[in-house]
């Protein structure tokens, strides 16, 4: 039940579908898709009493906001789990996991990542290749092989905007 907080009033009912690694645009749609299946007759038995209002237990809650812009910026210090999940939840129609080269800001159409003990500088491109452009992660690479610029759009091939050496620096003062 809706009321002045976000979330926060009481449950009439819960549904659930496993997770097996989806995206947060097909998480999207199989919860579209229950709500389709469920929430006419979840309202009217509600409405004929049929259905009892639970509180929200606050120590099972997850809260959410909403995101800006920099929370998109990726961070290199992360885990490559952390950035493939990362990955996994800013899909579309949410911005894109960003970076930063050369001042300008720009998502990430196309990555793999690679995990290998290695030490270098964090966020330092390491390498470039067909492939495209390796960033040291935490844990490995990140192979960025194809970005869009988020002001006009244009997709690129980063092999072309950075070469071996650059540091990327994804914070808000980079900008």
């Amino acid at each position: 039940l809706v009321n002045e907080y976000m979330d926060a009033g009481d449950i009439l009912t819960q549904y659930s579908f496993p997770y097996h690694g989806q995206t947060i645009k097909e998480i999207n749609e199989s919860i579209d898709n229950l709500m389709y299946k469920h929430a006419g007759n979840d309202v009217l038995s509600f409405a004929q009493g049929e259905i009892q209002p639970k509180p929200q237990s606050e120590e099972e809650v997850l809260f959410a906001c909403k995101r800006n812009l920099e929370d998109c910026l990726i961070d290199f210090h992360w885990n490559n789990k952390t950035i493939h999940l990362f990955f996994k939840a800013l899909t579309d129609p949410y911005p894109l996991p960003r970076i930063i080269l050369k001042g300008i800001t720009y998502e990430v159409l196309e990555y793999s990542l690679i995990d290998r003990k290695y030490f270098s500088a964090v966020g330092r491109v390491l390498n470039v290749d067909n492939k495209g452009i390796w960033i040291k992660t935490a844990e490995g690479f990140l192979i960025v092989s194809s970005v869009r610029d988020t002001i006009s759009g244009a997709v690129d091939d980063p092999r072309k905007l950075v070469k071996i050496g650059y540091r990327i620096q994804n914070d808000i003062q980079a900008k």
